[in-house]
């Protein structure tokens, strides 16, 4: 349902001088009667409850829209920012014009608008979000996109910056969209200066084409999302849901998070991470992520051909709060149900950034906050790097070639893990690349890795290297494969290890 009111803004003066009769005689009506009289903003243009101008009153009324929504995943283009840090003293309170003022509606019935006094403050109650355009097409089409939903916080629309910045004074104002076409020459910086001065608001750009250059700016003044105007009504209630808090707060469960290690280089530990994670996302339609931690190859990002601005370094790298918003803008999309976190390696291979392992466990923290299942791939990590990633995962695989090197390492890696508290029955060693010629028998390896269950997986390089040359996984390049049979079986393996922790926990 949508209802239009008068907004609330800094009171004229009624010492002021008037010119005309006409003028004295509605300012008269005004103040005998404040029930009906709209609070005004000093220096703007006047309009009605519907948008038009009168150019009499020297104040301006604004529409407001009541809209909401359920909250989905945000789409790949809508990308979300990091925040800014610094902080300003509040700007002045706005001034009230009226105790009580009243809208009109669309059926001409009068809706009561509250006001807190306190401290000479104005403001609706959930006035939510500010609209900034001179575009028509764009405010109707905000509104249209709105409306459709029915929880969500009043729309308020600005027509110029210095309008925004009277109204940003309002304690419930939530988020900012701001359409960065109609001036482009200057909105950046002025929008900037008031992020800079209003930290706890959240702003979204709205620009007619997300180019590089122009997320590039977004992120430099400190915006949380950019949403492209093409793509407006799946991005921005999404968006706007999450900025303001909409989402349903029944649970916030926790998902679940599989490290795959290696025992030597080459073993196949990301094909399988690669094609683990797929087949995991096949068998529901949940979210889930595969992180690459491999600094040296960044493996996973050649196979399955994905290329990115962010990756997991520019997560580490942040000063700010990671949370599931920040994972989920700096992760590439490979499906409907998988995204990745790039390695830098990927992201740059020129100069690829560090990778501080530090606040690895705030990240994954923050990935099994935002996913159903995050898949590690950690391949060449440091003894306690690889530690931690086991402790915090539902199940770890050890993946290793049957050859003496291997079985070796693994056997070292296995009692390393066990030595740091890690339960025998979620950590799984695989046997890759399993064959008539492979130097150690199965039933060697089994001996010599007494105490673990070891899964097996066949030896089907024509299939892998397939996977490789199209960056398709086997579930696309060769789905009867034997190699694809054995990892569907991991995959198996693994979700009943994790709904068995879960259940647990």
């Amino acid at each position: 349902m949508w209802i239009f009111r008068s907004n609330p803004c800094p009171a004229i003066s009624t010492s002021s001088p008037t010119t005309g009769n006409s003028m004295h005689s509605e300012k008269s009506k005004a103040i005998s009667n404040p029930a009906s009289s709209p609070i005004l903003l000093p220096g703007l243009p006047s309009t009605d409850c519907n948008g038009s101008r009168d150019p009499a009153r020297g104040c301006a009324t604004r529409s407001l829209a009541h809209t909401a929504g359920p909250a989905n995943r945000i789409n790949r283009n809508c990308l979300q920012l990091p925040e800014t840090r610094r902080r300003r003293s509040n700007p002045l309170p706005l001034q009230r014009a009226s105790e009580s003022p009243l809208g009109v509606a669309r059926d001409g019935k009068a809706i009561q608008i509250n006001i807190n006094q306190d401290n000479g403050t104005s403001m609706t109650k959930q006035t939510g979000i500010l609209l900034v355009t001179t575009d028509p097409t764009t405010e109707q089409s905000v509104i249209d996109v709105l409306g459709r939903h029915e929880d969500m916080p009043m729309t308020t629309t600005c027509g110029t910056m210095p309008e925004l910045e009277a109204r940003l004074g309002w304690n419930d104002v939530h988020a900012v969209v701001a359409d960065v076409d109609f001036d482009p020459t200057t909105i950046w910086g002025r929008l900037a200066a008031l992020i800079e001065e209003h930290p706890e608001k959240r702003f979204i750009v709205l620009a007619r084409d997300c180019s590089e250059e122009t997320t590039r700016k977004a992120m430099e003044i400190g915006a949380r999302y950019i949403v492209e105007k093409q793509k407006l009504n799946e991005q921005l209630p999404r968006a706007l849901l999450r900025l303001t808090h909409l989402e349903p707060r029944v649970a916030a469960p926790r998902g679940h998070m599989i490290t795959v290690l290696s025992a030597g280089g080459g073993c196949g530990a990301t094909t399988i991470a690669v094609n683990l994670a797929h087949e995991l996302s096949l068998q529901d339609d949940k979210l889930h992520l595969l992180v690459d931690l491999d600094a040296h190859y960044g493996t996973v990002g050649t196979y399955l051909s994905l290329k990115g601005q962010y990756g997991v370094a520019d997560v580490m790298a942040h000063e700010g709060t990671i949370d599931p918003e920040l994972i989920r803008s700096c992760a590439q999309k490979y499906s409907d149900r998988l995204e990745v976190l790039l390695s830098p390696i990927t992201v740059d291979p020129v100069n690829p950034a560090g990778m501080d392992y530090d606040s690895l466990e705030t990240i994954l923290d923050a990935c099994k906050l935002a996913y159903h299942i995050t898949m590690i791939d950690a391949p060449r990590l440091p003894a306690k790097t690889a530690g931690c990633l086991a402790s915090l995962s539902d199940a770890t695989l050890l993946v290793f070639q049957l050859t003496v090197k291997d079985l070796r390492v693994a056997r070292a890696m296995l009692h390393s893990l066990i030595e740091l508290g890690i339960p025998h029955n979620r950590i799984v060693p695989v046997a890759n690349r399993l064959s008539r010629k492979c130097l150690v028998s199965p039933d060697e390896a089994n001996k010599a890795l007494e105490g673990f269950a070891v899964a097996y997986v066949r030896n089907d390089f024509k299939s892998a290297i397939r996977g490789f040359d199209y960056g398709q996984t086997l579930s696309t390049i060769a789905p009867k494969s034997n190699l694809r049979r054995d990892i569907q079986q991991l995959a198996a393996q693994v979700a009943t290890i994790s709904s068995g922790r879960k259940r647990r926990n």
